[in-house]
């Protein structure tokens, strides 16, 4: 069975598969790519899997799709019969398919196997965004000098100032986390950062700069470890900083401003790990509430990660049932989304801090579901809250 087939088989008015919003989104998706219909105006249950999660792999997708054939008793398709479909399919519609296939199927390997047989196609014919996505999805299989040619690629065809900007940083993650060639790194962020200073809007990418500068003070000379975190903390606080400017410039809700709270969100996750580190509790919770606060009133699709965060948080601080209804608060999110990860690393959390509080019974209870309910669909969750 290949793709169009198994997508196929999702009939329209079947209430068996229709009934997940999650699923319902994806394979409604899908179905459009295959009648040659794109959109890039996705919800996080339907995410851009190479480009909302920037170099991250994520078995989330797999996972899901996988147990949901399992409840609808459904063949998966042949991953040898998808490659094929992949590698006949018109060159000008590869792109879309591969975002379609990893969204769909979570199958990263066998996209990027047909990238690199079709990659002198690829180069002459995708767009400046599907060379974006596929320079990702090499980014994400630990193909650094592929990504970087795409990503040059994209940069060169590229007419939009915004999206040079993007794809200039994207540049930067892949020299700082593929290749982790820290000179050429630096060298590559003085040029983004003159685009940025001959531009008269300072924007988010001046933010994300500082979140990945960050990235590579916490990494580098452990002798200075210490030192290292404190200027992380000042680059992490001014990043947010531009971006609650530009976030209080809004009069209306609009997918730049929830594109702003995603970022705004990523930061103060990483904020907080570092004041963690340094043994800032209540700091670090100060700025976890704060951002709860955030993305719930802006962009409440990113709330479970932003929920988990701060459970961890009070579970650290040894609020042990803050931390459990926190936590149950972020399983119901997550299930929303189809995040099996977070459904399953948060059922963790709730597990340790119920065998914390001596409530053995229920901690096991909520460890057997990690295997019974891996999806977040038979269970209910509810009647675990304190």
């Amino acid at each position: 069975m290949n793709f169009t087939q198994f997508i196929g088989s999702f009939k329209t008015g079947d209430a068996s598969w229709e009934e997940s919003p999650v699923l319902f989104e994806r394979i409604h998706i899908a179905k459009n790519i295959i009648k040659g219909i794109y959109s890039n105006k996705r919800t996080i249950k339907a995410p851009e899997y190479l480009t909302d999660f920037g170099l991250r792999k994520t078995d989330s997708p797999r996972i899901f799709i996988k147990e949901y054939c399992k409840k609808l008793d459904k063949q998966m398709p042949s991953v040898l019969e998808v490659k094929k479909e992949l590698l006949e399919l018109d060159i000008r519609d590869l792109g879309d398919w591969i975002d379609g296939v990893v969204l769909v199927l979570g199958d990263y390997d066998s996209s990027y196997e047909v990238l690199k047989e079709r990659m002198a196609d690829v180069l002459k014919e995708f767009t400046v965004d599907n060379l974006i996505k596929m320079a990702t999805l090499c980014g994400i299989e630990n193909d650094a000098s592929t990504a970087l040619k795409l990503f040059n690629q994209a940069h060169t065809k590229c007419t939009d100032r915004e999206t040079k900007e993007v794809i200039l940083h994207r540049i930067d993650v892949t020299l700082l986390k593929r290749e982790k060639n820290i000179d050429e790194f630096f060298k590559h962020s003085n040029s983004l950062i003159t685009d940025i200073n001959l531009s008269n809007d300072l924007g988010e990418i001046a933010a994300l700069l500082n979140n990945l500068v960050a990235f590579q003070l916490i990494l580098s000379n452990q002798e200075n470890h210490h030192n290292n975190l404190i200027l992380a903390r000042l680059l992490l606080a001014n990043g947010k900083i531009i971006l609650n400017n530009a976030i209080n410039k809004f009069t209306h809700i609009n997918m730049k401003l929830t594109e702003l709270v995603r970022y705004y969100s990523q930061i103060a996750i990483n904020q907080v790990q570092i004041e963690i580190e340094l043994n800032n509790i209540d700091i670090a919770k100060k700025i976890m509430l704060q951002d709860v606060e955030m993305v719930h009133k802006y962009n409440d699709e990113y709330l479970s990660e932003a929920l988990s965060s701060l459970a961890y948080i009070y579970y650290i601080d040894k609020q042990y049932d803050q931390a459990v209804n926190t936590a149950l608060s972020a399983i119901d999110e997550h299930i929303k989304i189809g995040n099996i990860i977070g459904i399953n690393e948060t059922k963790k959390l709730v597990t340790a801090s119920f065998y914390k509080m001596g409530e053995e019974e229920k901690a096991k209870q909520i460890l057997k579901t990690i295997k019974s309910d891996p999806i977040g669909i038979l269970e209910n969750y509810d009647k675990y809250y304190i």
